[in-house]
């Protein structure tokens, strides 16, 4: 450390029976970071190598993506069993990457504050360059008010104009916050995004898939061990957010009303329980038109439901903490 800067950093290896001081012969993982802080900005910058073969079952260093991101692991119905998707969905390792990494927070004036985030990265298996920066305002015209303004660019193989993996990604997202008593609140989102990628070999031209959503959620804490909180909102194209403590990514291309309610109950000390009740409503199809097998049944007819147009999901978490 010197005065109001902080240097860190960290290298592991697995010895394969090479030379420990060749940085080739074995796999091995390398992180440095430097952090600087003044009373209103810090800057926060980390650069990262880590070898395919570095397969420790302990690192836990810092990555965009999980060691099984992007592979056959992710799609467990290509799998002989589901148990194999655990290594994706459960997987604390980072991927086998080399980037740099800087955040920073700059506080303007006393009700507005900026924090950007940037990583610039390439990914060992396949040398896929990708980048993501965000950048973010945070206006607090008074304190139980907050309007929030964010801008997302990222890409992955932008300059590989042939390449199926290639996608450029740009989305907005504004959100206002109001912070009740008792540490209730209330808050309004909009998101407007694009994505663009390029199309199998069978069709001509990049494909733009735009995406839109707005709505509405609250919190309400009835006491210290009893909570409600839930969403109500309207989303088309591609959509994630975070629903309670579940990360979620829905996509309709005809636009669909969700919302979620979820309980939460802390019973003592050691105990908490979670109840969250998701429904999603798909609106209905246009230019699909068909006719439907009937049978008579009964002096009746049966019309087959080809398109599912509603699903309900109960998720029902369970802690204890020893």
């Amino acid at each position: 450390m010197v005065k109001n800067i902080s240097f860190s950093g960290e290298y592991g290896v697995l010895d394969k029976g090479g030379n420990l001081f060749d940085l080739s012969a074995n796999p091995n993982a390398l992180v440095l970071s430097a952090f600087v802080q003044y009373p209103s900005f810090n800057l926060f910058a980390l650069y990262r190598n880590y070898s395919e073969g570095y397969d420790n079952p302990y690192q836990r260093s810092f990555s965009n993506y999980s060691r099984f991101k992007g592979t056959i692991f992710e799609k467990d119905y290509y799998l002989q069993s589901s148990l194999y998707s655990q290594l994706y969905s459960n997987g604390a390792q980072p991927q086998a990457e080399e980037g740099f990494y800087l955040s920073s927070f700059y506080q303007l004036t006393r009700q507005l504050t900026t924090r950007f985030e940037y990583d610039n990265w390439s990914r060992k298996s396949d040398a896929a360059a990708q980048y993501r920066l965000v950048g973010t305002l945070n206006y607090n015209p008074i304190y139980p008010l907050q309007i929030q303004l964010r801008q997302k660019w990222q890409a992955r193989d932008a300059q590989n104009n042939i390449s199926l993996r290639y996608f450029k990604s740009l989305e907005f997202r504004g959100r206002v916050r109001m912070r009740l008593s008792n540490f209730d609140s209330f808050n309004l989102i909009y998101v407007n995004g694009k994505t663009i990628v390029h199309p199998r070999p069978r069709v001509f031209g990049d494909m733009v898939l735009g995406s839109e959503a707005y709505g509405g959620g609250v919190i309400h804490n009835f006491t210290k061990g009893l909570k409600l909180s839930g969403m109500l909102m309207y989303y088309k194209g591609f959509f994630w957010n975070f629903e309670d403590t579940q990360f979620i990514v829905t996509e309709s291309t005809r636009g669909a009303l969700r919302y979620w309610a979820s309980l939460y109950m802390r019973m003592n000390s050691f105990f908490s329980m979670r109840l969250k009740y998701t429904a999603d409503f798909q609106l209905p199809i246009q230019n699909i038109n068909f006719d439907a097998v009937r049978t008579p049944v009964a002096g009746q007819f049966n019309t087959a439901k080809w398109n599912r147009d509603i699903q309900k999901t109960f998720y029902l978490e369970l802690n204890y903490n020893f």
